[in-house]
């Protein structure tokens, strides 16, 4: 009896899982707009940086005194038995030789006397270029009551540098460095040597310096700086709140309105005593006047290049690269300091680092993938897949995601999902929301952590294992939308096709180890993105009519909100609909109708728009500057971004689409599919993205009867997971946040490794493509599921032996 009343309670449940679904939706929604600012503020601190706001100075770029140093004369060359070289100085000094063989490193120095009063002149400013592959390294002296005192180390910026080839320019403050290389700010500068350095090695080794420019610098400082011309901008802080040993400052909020001039580059700085810690390179645009920064306070101490600010005990400073800066308004400043973990919160771990892989292994790759082979030889061996196999997979599939959710931790995104949900719930601003993630975005990684911030206002305490900063249940719940995701997409697949060959081809996604890995090990949002494409295909599938394709639009649309990629398929559906209702202009306007969302919060469509155009190469715009990452081959041709490639290959796309006047739902996948394969070669690809094109690939299976795409997408992404793994992140990355511990260090240290994933990936979307446009007449012959698999082992393990083993790089 209670068997059956347990049958009777979960059969009654799946019957209605739609409506539960969308009552737990809504209620997240309305306590998501119900809690902000009400739950305790144990979590995170907010400080408002601008009631500490002091003094705001500005370097004069029209106004720098500047002290030369003759770098024509005045040198003397050093003698080495191991080299030979010549001294010539005549409009510049150039430094040519040859450093012989040796068994022993091998180096060469040149030295000239100088009289620089650091005081007066604090920034060293070198143009200098060395023969690439040779090392070199500049070095100062002072001089004290008539005693000569090194301000250089050997780990310091300026030295056991790699020669580039290429023209560099040197700048930083001379006087800071010396102070942290020595422990006193030196007041002057009586010697400077300039060497060129070789390892061991059995060859001879020519090599060349070319030193066009060395001057030391002073800039004109003035207060309260109006519109002008400036090389730097300073804000400092005054008493600005230092955290105890509770709270690690995690980001700054920074609000900048910036004028500069055209083409100018800019890097900012946080200035902390001694220490100081650059962003990236920012490229200024109209379009970016005014945009809020986030700063992160972590990564390698660097020097400040220009004057140390005049007071203050802490510094936001904007530094021109090249150009000038005219102006530069603080908007608003925050500091985000999160709770630092004490011995008491962290949970023990009895169990020995292998012993985590080992379980990271189990359930993201051997249970799921061994689980859908095991599928697939039911389904191959003739018998059918019965409710009881679903329901299994379905169990093990989510049981696999919620097992390594609270385990597997990605701590620089997952903090920033962390992050946001806190400033909202914590202190009710989305302040600590911002790009290149969309606001759309971060709304729905809220709405299952309202449930999380509930139980938090009534008293909840979590815990913390594996030294994460993130809670154990915190991280399962930041998850569950990147989960549900998975869900939608696996419901979404079994609807075009609900038969046995259908749960098959659901299940290779849903049990794949590429979607459980970016959804529960990462806690990326890709699967959403890629289930509003396929729900706008479903609304396509079997129909015709401005209706269907208006909700497939809207489907489009809303994707494009979550992730700019989903106006690829709303592309080619507006080109479909032009061209077959030349006539019927108000047709086509119904179905464009939904583009009108993308307008309807200005924050949001701001950024789709900064980050399309950089992700086109149409913008250099602030981080979307350089959108060509290493993880494809094409970022190592940045000589081919000036043709704008990825434009070229989307535009000739469209081009066959529209010339071939074929636009059924599988032609539409098909572009589809094609599009985001060029996307991922030659945008600013991020390896989750691989996640788009396993869900199109599986559905273009189905509508188009190639049904070995399916299994085929199965291995490619278990070795895709793999790859991004092993080589873009590391395990122990994943599992403790420290890019330092890798877990299996026989593949993870293996040299070049980014170049084994990015060779791997791309043969492999490349034979899905291959394959998505010649259909039978290659799978008739060689059945793809082992043809492209055996294509892609081979690559990997060729791959690995030429990069990792022979050293061979792209």
């Amino acid at each position: 009896m209670e068997l059956n009343l347990i049958k009777n309670i979960v059969q009654r449940i799946a019957a209605r899982w739609k409506l539960i679904a969308v009552c737990f939706v809504l209620l997240g929604i309305i306590l998501t707009l119900a809690l902000p600012g009400t739950v305790p503020r144990e979590n995170i601190q907010i400080v408002n940086g601008q009631q500490y706001l002091g003094t705001t100075y500005a370097e004069s770029s029209s106004h720098a005194s500047v002290m030369a140093v003759a770098a024509q004369t005045n040198w003397s060359l050093g003698s080495s038995p191991t080299a030979s070289a010549q001294l010539s100085s005549q409009s510049i000094t150039t430094l040519t030789g040859t450093l012989k063989p040796d068994s022993s490193p091998t180096s060469l120095v040149m030295t000239q006397d100088l009289s620089i009063n650091l005081t007066e002149y604090p920034i060293l400013y070198v143009q200098i270029e060395v023969t690439q592959g040779v090392g070199y390294g500049i070095r100062f002296f002072s001089s004290v009551d008539n005693k000569t005192i090194p301000l250089w180390t050997n780990a310091d910026v300026l030295d056991h540098r790699k020669g580039t080839g290429q023209l560099e320019n040197i700048q930083l403050n001379e006087q800071l460095l010396s102070e942290l290389n020595t422990g006193t700010a030196a007041k002057n500068i009586t010697e400077m040597q300039i060497y060129v350095e070789r390892g061991p090695s059995t060859s001879p080794t020519p090599f060349s310096v070319v030193i066009q420019k060395i001057e030391f610098l002073s800039y004109q400082i003035v207060t309260s700086p109006t519109v002008g011309s400036y090389h730097s901008v300073y804000f400092t802080f005054d008493n600005l709140p230092v955290n105890n040993a509770s709270w690690i400052l995690n980001k700054i909020d920074l609000g900048l309105q910036v004028s500069a001039s055209p083409g100018a580059t800019y890097v900012i700085y946080q200035f902390n005593g001694s220490s100081t810690i650059a962003s990236t390179v920012f490229h200024y645009s109209p379009d970016t006047a005014s945009y809020q920064y986030s700063l992160y306070p972590s990564g390698t101490n660097t020097i400040l290049p220009d004057s140390l600010p005049p007071s203050g005990n802490y510094s936001l400073v904007v530094v021109a690269l090249s150009g000038v800066i005219n102006s530069v308004k603080l908007q608003g400043v925050s500091f985000v300091s999160l709770p630092a973990q004490t011995q008491d919160q962290v949970l023990s771990n009895t169990i020995g680092s292998s012993w985590w892989y080992v379980y990271l292994m189990l359930f993201l790759f051997v249970i799921p993938f061994c689980t859908a082979v095991q599928l697939y030889r039911i389904y191959r061996s003739g018998n059918e897949i019965k409710g009881w196999h679903v329901g299994a997979a379905l169990a093990i599939g989510l049981g696999c995601r919620f097992a390594l959710a609270p385990v597997a931790y990605q701590p620089s995104d997952l903090m920033v999902y962390a992050t946001s949900a806190r400033g909202w719930f914590d202190y009710a601003t989305p302040s600590t929301s911002y790009g290149p993630t969309l606001p759309l975005t971060y709304f729905l990684y809220w709405i299952p952590y309202s449930f999380y911030a509930l139980f938090l206002k009534l008293g909840f305490h979590d815990f913390f294992i594996l030294n994460h900063q993130i809670g154990f249940f915190e991280t399962i719940f930041l998850k569950v939308f990147p989960i549900t995701a998975d869900l939608a997409v696996c419901y979404l697949i079994l609807s075009f096709d609900s038969s046995t060959r259908g749960r098959i081809l659901a299940f290779f996604y849903f049990l794949n180890p590429l979607s459980i890995y970016i959804s529960s090990v990462w806690g990326q949002y890709e699967a959403a993105t890629i289930a509003l494409v396929v729900l706008g295909f479903r609304f396509m599938l079997g129909r015709n009519g401005v209706i269907h394709e208006f909700k497939a639009s809207l489907a489009f649309i809303l994707s494009a909100l979550v992730e700019v990629v989903g106006l690829i398929p709303l592309a080619l559906l507006l080109a479909k609909s032009l061209v077959t209702r030349r006539a019927k202009i108000i047709g086509t306007l119904i179905v464009a109708s939904p583009i009108v969302l993308l307008f309807v919060y200005p924050p949001e469509w701001h950024l789709i728009y900064l980050l399309f155009s950089g992700s086109v190469g149409a913008s250099t715009a602030l981080l979307f500057g350089n959108p060509h990452t290493p993880y494809t081959i094409f970022s190592n041709f940045p000589s081919l971004a000036a043709y704008h490639p990825l434009i070229l290959f989307l535009l000739l796309a469209g081009a066959v689409f529209v010339a071939r006047r074929k636009y059924e739902i599988q032609d539409m996948i098909a572009f589809t599919f094609v599009c985001f394969v060029i996307f991922l070669l030659f945008a600013g690809q991020e390896p989750q993205w691989w996640l788009f094109i396993v869900p199109l690939c599986i559905i273009y299976a189905i509508v188009s009867g190639k049904f070995a795409l399916g299994p085929y997408m199965l291995v490619f992404g278990t070795l895709t997971a793999f790859l991004i793994l092993s080589f873009t992140q590391g395990s122990g990355y994943m599992l403790f946040g420290s890019a330092k511990l890798d877990l299996l260090p026989a593949i993870e240290n293996a040299r070049h490794g980014i170049d084994i994933y990015t060779v791997t990936t791309t043969i492999g979307a490349l034979v899905s493509v291959g394959c998505l446009l010649a259909g039978d007449r290659i799978t008739s012959r060689i059945p793809l599921a082992r043809s492209g698999s055996l294509i892609l082992f081979v690559t990997a393990t060729l791959s690995f032996f030429l990069f990792a083993i022979m050293g061979a790089s792209i």
